[in-house]
């Protein structure tokens, strides 16, 4: 009835999803849950800049034929229905339950689940010393499979951190849920940003439907800490300049964290519900 593809950074199988969709006279509906199209990592090459102007020929040429695009966030959605002038939906990944998980008395663990790259764990060094500076006491749960051994070196209580290694899938929930925040972070350095500005992390949804306090540390013209922004779901510290400040504000205010998780727990409901999700995908997919 229809070809979904799961678009890459590789040609082929662009013109792979074309031929098919052309032979058989059918829809062809294309995914993009990474930005392959405006951000070009070998941009400072002349064979970079010319590989992507190829690339970009065959993308241009099968999203000419399709019938639109599905992106992950809404500054993608916006970004790509100006660029390719295709109808776009956005599909937010979903939120898994939490109901048999019971939440911590009294949590104070401040805990972060994911890759280091990218900046990421310089970002979290600047939380860790700031919080070493507020108490000594204060640290980062630092959860990772990181193998890099620059990085790992950097991960020292000395620098706010207790590195804990990687955990399986099952406790990543469990952590979530017993800390008091949870952090989000994206690096400021203009060549990070280029390469995450579209991009969301799969971890938010969940943290959104945690009922855990969401520390979103990063610029605020990304889409991750944009979104969660808008929506009033995190505690956003968009500069460094303040940021033992703020700390101390989100560290102290009960209430204040307990509105952020009110509005959090909104958001997942509404927008990362793999029900309503699939319902209003598929009404789109007949829509257009």
């Amino acid at each position: 009835d229809i070809v979904f593809f799961a678009s890459g950074d590789y040609a082929f199988s662009y013109n792979i999803a074309y031929k098919i969709a052309r032979k058989r006279n059918i829809p062809l509906i294309i995914s993009c849950m990474d930005d392959f199209y405006l951000f070009n990592m070998n941009s400072n090459s002349f064979l970079g800049r010319f590989r992507q102007k190829c690339f970009m020929k065959t993308v241009k040429k099968t999203i000419n034929y399709s019938s639109g695009l599905v992106t992950l966030n809404t500054k993608m959605n916006k970004a790509y229905s100006k660029l390719f002038q295709k109808p776009c939906f956005v599909y937010h990944n979903s939120a898994t339950s939490f109901d048999n998980i019971l939440a911590k008395d009294n949590p104070t663990a401040i805990s972060y689940l994911g890759n280091l790259s990218l900046g990421r764990y310089k970002q979290l060094i600047d939380i860790g010393r700031a919080l070493k500076e507020i108490d000594s006491n204060l640290h980062i749960n630092v959860y990772s499979s990181e193998t890099n051994k620059e990085v790992l070196s950097k991960m020292i209580p000395e620098n706010g951190i207790n590195f804990c290694g990687k955990v399986s899938a099952d406790k990543v929930n469990r952590i979530i849920k017993e800390s008091l925040l949870v952090i989000h972070t994206e690096s400021f350095d203009e060549v990070f940003k280029e390469r995450v500005r579209y991009s969301t992390s799969t971890k938010i949804p969940d943290c959104l439907l945690s009922g855990t306090c969401m520390l979103a540390y990063g610029p605020s013209d990304i889409a991750s800490i944009e979104y969660l922004k808008e929506n009033d779901a995190a505690f956003i510290i968009d500069n460094n300049t303040d940021l033992k400040e703020r700390l101390i504000e989100i560290l102290n205010n009960g209430n204040l964290r307990e509105n952020i998780i009110k509005n959090e727990i909104e958001l997942a409901q509404k927008k990362h519900s793999s029900e309503i999700n699939s319902n209003d995908f598929h009404s789109w997919l007949m829509e257009i």
